[in-house]
């Protein structure tokens, strides 16, 4: 009995044992349609199982590389503000927290920013523009605040341009 559910199962075989088992039951037809209707049955589950596992697996390897994702984004971006934190102290040179205009000119006065500017097309009038943009509390001076900010929405304003 097992071994010719197996077979109906399998699909392989299963005409030869819907004709025996007819042929045991006086060809009524019963056990043909019987046979054809639990192979099909069973195939269409066994199908539907597989379907949704192969399907869980996938949604569940896009939800971990969707997170593996944003964590490296986070991490770049703390990686970033990190980097922007310590060119702010070393252009802090009188170390009270602020950048004046001097102080900023200064960085963009390196030979590494000017090649950067430059490439960017950056003017020392788009400098004074830059410095202005960023101190938006209009004291004259950038904080750290200002400074982070400003660079974090212009590289977002860049990579929703570029």
């Amino acid at each position: 009995a097992m071994f010719t559910l197996f077979v109906l199962v399998m699909g392989e075989g299963w005409v030869d044992v819907a004709e025996r088992t007819n042929a045991a039951l006086g060809y009524s037809g019963v056990a043909l349609v019987a046979a054809v209707v639990f192979t099909l049955f069973v195939n269409v589950v066994v199908m539907n199982l597989m379907t949704g596992v192969v399907i869980d697996s996938v949604l569940e390897f896009t939800r971990n590389d969707a997170e593996a994702q944003a964590q490296r984004d986070h991490q770049s971006k703390q990686e970033a503000l990190k980097s922007l934190r310590r060119l702010f102290r070393l252009i802090d040179t009188d170390n009270n927290g602020h950048l004046t205009n001097e102080e900023f000119r200064w960085l963009v006065s390196q030979n590494d920013i000017q090649s950067k500017l430059q490439i960017t097309g950056l003017t020392d009038a788009d400098v004074t523009d830059l410095f202005e943009l960023l101190d938006t509390d209009h004291t004259g001076t950038v904080s750290i605040e200002e400074f982070l900010e400003g660079f974090q929405m212009w590289k977002e304003e860049a990579t929703h341009h570029g």
